[in-house]
């Protein structure tokens, strides 16, 4: 099903939202009124609107002000904020744009120009949204790549610190990949890798969040996950690749791979960096021990 576009309207005015709601009424888009500057800031985080029309003059908080927040927010800083105002005057219009502003309508505004306007933001933020997309996909296997996993690691730990919630990083590495390539070539060698990277989409949850992280390394976020139950996850992918026929079949001989886990506990104070390495150093230990196993970070 096609997702409409979203916009917020940002305006304590209700003939204004009313007059906005009647000239884009033609246009493929969901509209969410929001009267509140105060209450708009968290609801532009939840919601992620396509494109924002923003009043200037809010009685709690100014549009310039609201604006200003929104754009220091990484996630929200590439969506489009049009400013709706009364003012027509040059300074307001140069301080919008200094902020990150998109574009200016002065009312009353023209009903052709508002949706042309919208319109136009529209396209650009889906253009925006595809190449952000593309740049943070792994050409051969099609998961998200290493850009994707920084940003993303990010954002799962700082969410797990406010909800009091543990989340879990999990490292996968072929086993003998390199003998793989030397043996059979790299055509075999790609083949290989995504093979393992449909097994591992196959057996993860619809929460887990699995990257390609590099060469023959594989990594996994599993939000509000235990290292039991991110064992229990890790075991699965083992038992699934290992007996994987098509895999056999291509290399006339088992594949398997190493796996090593850790989890950010409760800790308010936790060093992003320390958990990618005690993964890491988790899978290592799995390598040194045998390979083909799980091991989890003290």
């Amino acid at each position: 099903m096609e997702r409409f576009a979203k916009i917020f309207v940002i305006d304590d005015s209700r003939m204004t939202q009313q007059l906005v709601m009647s000239h884009l009424q033609t246009l493929r888009v969901e509209i969410i009124q929001v009267y509140s500057s105060i209450d708009a800031l968290d609801k532009v985080k939840r919601q992620k609107p396509d494109v924002i029309l923003l009043d200037v003059n809010m009685p709690e908080m100014s549009g310039f002000d609201l604006c200003r927040r929104i754009k220091s927010e990484p996630e929200l800083h590439d969506i489009p904020i049009i400013f709706l105002t009364a003012k027509d005057e040059i300074i307001d219009k140069v301080k919008g744009f200094d902020l990150g502003a998109a574009d200016y309508i002065t009312k009353p505004f023209e009903p052709v120009e508002l949706r042309m306007r919208v319109n136009v933001h529209l396209k650009t933020k889906h253009l925006i949204d595809l190449l952000a997309k593309e740049a943070r996909l792994d050409n051969l296997t099609g998961l998200y790549n290493r850009l994707y996993f920084d940003e993303r690691i990010e954002q799962e730990i700082h969410r797990s610190i406010r909800e009091f919630k543990i989340a879990a990083i999990m490292f996968i590495d072929v086993d003998d990949f390199k003998h793989i390539n030397d043996t059979l070539g790299h055509p075999v060698g790609d083949q290989v890798l995504q093979r393992i990277s449909e097994l591992i989409l196959s057996v993860s949850r619809i929460t887990d969040v699995v990257c390609r992280y590099g060469g023959d390394e594989f990594c996994m976020i599993l939000c509000n996950t235990d290292k039991n139950e991110a064992a229990l996850v890790a075991k699965r992918i083992i038992t699934t690749i290992e007996n994987d026929h098509e895999l056999k079949k291509t290399v006339q001989q088992l594949v398997t791979v190493s796996i090593g886990i850790a989890t950010t506990g409760l800790d308010t104070g936790i060093d992003i960096q320390q958990i990618v390495v005690s993964a890491d150093q988790a899978l290592y230990d799995s390598k040194r021990i045998g390979k083909n196993c799980v091991s989890i970070a003290k």
